[in-house]
């Protein structure tokens, strides 16, 4: 059986340019803004060492 797993009310602030990035991915994969973040995260807490790697190349990369 699967571990039930409880959703929490975050109510933060994003820029509008993330927020319009959330709405176009959304619209894109047929899924509303919070399975978008929920999913952004998921990807991001499953390959963390990956994403850092990202991050530090985007920054270094100009």
């Amino acid at each position: 059986m699967a571990k039930k797993e409880t959703k929490v009310h975050t109510g933060f602030r994003l820029s509008k340019n993330n927020l319009d990035f959330i709405e176009d991915m959304g619209n894109s994969l047929g899924l509303n803004k919070t399975n978008v973040v929920d999913m952004i995260l998921t990807i991001v807490r499953n390959d963390t060492a990956l994403v850092v790697k990202l991050i530090k190349n985007s920054i270094t990369k100009k």
